[in-house]
């Protein structure tokens, strides 16, 4: 199996899952951007809402 079938196709078990990840993550992305908008957040959950962006858009730039 090729990487190009992989992420263009849903015709393999691989193929469904690697389509399941990325909408988990698109998900985890809207979330994590929804609660930085949220009040009197705690610095320690902000700078962890902040490594999980940087990492989401990581993730998405390699995909």
């Amino acid at each position: 199996m090729n990487l190009k079938r992989l992420v263009e196709e849903t015709d393999t078990r691989a193929g469904r899952v690697f389509d399941s990840v990325v909408v988990a993550l698109i998900f985890i992305s809207i979330a994590t951007f929804s609660f930085e908008t949220l009040p009197d957040l705690p610095r320690d959950i902000a700078a962890a809402l902040d490594v999980a962006e940087i990492v989401l858009v990581a993730l998405f730039t390699v995909e």
